[in-house]
């Protein structure tokens, strides 16, 4: 073997190698909320308590507690109250009728609450409305989730932003007005797939490998 084709299988070993780690690190069941874009709290859920910190929404599902003095891993709405999140990513419907969005609510009590995406933030199309709880789904006991398949819907678009809207069904009585709203996610499936840099690095590689032969 010559030395440039010796250079390119070596080169498209790596590539393959380094391509494996990042897939095989990927494969996770949901792609969790990561950050909050606006919280506009709704009135009903007192000031300081750990269900009013917006950030309780983010990553997997992990409320935990029985009464308002062990409370926490949750985010109460307030009357309608409402949440942007974002996800790091872009995220699309499967083109199937599996879901596309996952919402845990927690507690024992149905309340409602509308979803909308959109992708850039401003400009929202609802995908549904929600109301309490169907599976636990394995995570924390108390809580469960409600599903949204975008494409029955006919929301095909990219999105890259979650909105959860109160829809002050007034359900629950102070100080937890409005939905309780644990985690929110989307399939890693309906994840819009980025270059992965272990590729473009192999691509480099071979690059830089001609560009030295020739």
């Amino acid at each position: 073997m010559n030395t440039i084709n010796k250079n390119v299988s070596v080169a498209f070993k790596a590539m393959i190698f380094l391509a494996s780690i990042t897939m095989a690190k990927a494969q996770t069941t949901y792609t969790w909320a990561r950050s909050v874009e606006s919280f506009s709290g709704g009135p009903g859920t007192g000031s300081g308590n750990n269900w009013n910190d917006p950030h309780k929404i983010l990553g997997i599902p992990d409320a935990s507690g029985v009464d308002e003095t062990d409370y926490d891993g949750f985010l109460s709405l307030g009357v309608n109250g409402s949440i942007i999140l974002s996800f790091g990513a872009g995220f699309q419907s499967e083109g199937t009728s599996a879901p596309d969005l996952f919402c845990w609510e927690y507690g024992g009590t149905a309340e409602s609450y509308t979803v909308s995406v959109s992708s850039d933030g401003i400009n929202f199309h609802v995908a549904g409305s929600l109301s309490g709880t169907v599976s636990s789904g394995g995570w924390a006991s108390g809580g469960g989730y409600q599903t949204i398949d975008l494409d029955a819907v006919s929301l095909t678009g990219v999105y890259n932003y979650v909105k959860i809207d109160d829809n002050n069904n007034l359900s629950t009585s102070l100080p937890f007005k409005g939905a309780d709203i644990d985690a929110v996610a989307v399939p890693e499936s309906a994840i819009v797939p980025e270059p992965s840099s272990a590729l473009l690095v192999g691509f480099g590689v071979l690059s830089f490998l001609f560009r030295r032969r020739y």
